[in-house]
C-alpha cells in the first residue's frame, strides 16, 4: 500500500554502495524505517539533502503491514518548512542532539498527534531563537518526559525539596543513589513548570541530570554521540 502522510527527519544510517535506511516519525504512523534506494549516487531520484535531523517533510512510501522496513517513493519538504539553519554550528549541533534523543526514545508504532506537534514545535523553535539556547534544551528534555508518560509530580511543597532520579520524585531528604541539590532540584520543578523556556543560563549538571533520567525511565536510551559535540559548542 502506498501511503502518504508528514514526518520529521531522526537518522540515517549508510545501506550499501548508495543506499540509506532512514528513521522518521510520522504524523500517521508513528515511527517509521525506510530504504531510500540509490540516493547517494549523484542522479538519484530522491535528494540526499533532506535527510537531515529534525527537518519536517512530506513522505510517500510504501507501507506493508508487519513490516519492519519498508520502501521510500518519494520525499520533499513541508510546504510550510523552513530548515534549521545549519550555517548556525549551535542550531546545528542542537537539532543532531534531538534527532539522537527521540531516536533513542520513541518506540510508538501508532499515530501520536500531541508528540508530533510537539516534536514539530522543537525543529521550528531551533530556527527562531537565539539566546539561552542551553536553557532550551534542557527544558524541551524535561517537557519531552510528559509526552513519553514518565513525567515527574510536582511536589505540593516547593521548599527543602530534593529530586530523586530513580522514582522521579521530590524528597525532603537528598538521594544517596544519585545526589542532587536543593538548587539543582528547584530547576528541575521550574522547568516542568514552565510554559516556555527559562530566560537564563543553565549549567552542563542540569543537562547531564536529564538525560541520567531518561536513562533510568527508559530502558533503551543510548547517551547522543553528539552530546560532546553539543557541549563543546556552547563552551
Amino acid at each position: 500500500m502506498l501511503i502518504s502522510t508528514r514526518g520529521i527527519i531522526l537518522t540515517k544510517t549508510k545501506f550499501g554502495e548508495s543506499s540509506i535506511i532512514c528513521k522518521v516519525f510520522t504524523q500517521q504512523y508513528g515511527v517509521k524505517s525506510y530504504i531510500a534506494k540509490g540516493v547517494r549516487k549523484k542522479r538519484a531520484s530522491l535528494s540526499y539533502n533532506l535527510f537531515v535531523p529534525l527537518y519536517r517533510v512530506e513522505v510517500v512510501a510504501y507501507n506493508k503491514e508487519g513490516k519492519d522496513l519498508n520502501i521510500l517513493k518519494e520525499l520533499s519538504l513541508n510546504s510550510l518548512n523552513q530548515p534549521v539553519n545549519y550555517q548556525d554550528p549551535r542550531k546545528s549541533a542542537i537539532a543532531m542532539f534531538f534527532a539522537e534523543v527521540l531516536s533513542s526514545t520513541l518506540s510508538h508504532d501508532e499515530p501520536d498527534e500531541d508528540l508530533f506537534s510537539f516534536i514539530s514545535s522543537i525543529s521550528e523553535e531551533i530556527e527562531e531563537i537565539d539566546k539561552n539556547l542551553a536553557a532550551f534544551i534542557v527544558y524541551k528534555l524535561w517537557r519531552l518526559t510528559r509526552y513519553l508518560g514518565i513525567m515527574p509530580a510536582l511536589p505540593a511543597m516547593k521548599s527543602n525539596c530534593f529530586f530523586h532520579l530513580n522514582s522521579g520524585e521530590f524528597m525532603g531528604s537528598v538521594s544517596t543513589e544519585y545526589p542532587i541539590n536543593s538548587h539543582e532540584s528547584m530547576e528541575i520543578i521550574e522547568l516542568l513548570s514552565n510554559i516556555e523556556a527559562p530566560n537564563k543560563k543553565l549549567t552542563n549538571n542540569d543537562l547531564e541530570i536529564a538525560l541520567n533520567y531518561l536513562k533510568y525511565h527508559i530502558s533503551f536510551f543510548k547517551s547522543p554521540k553528539s552530546l560532546e559535540v553539543l557541549k563543546s559548542v556552547f563552551k
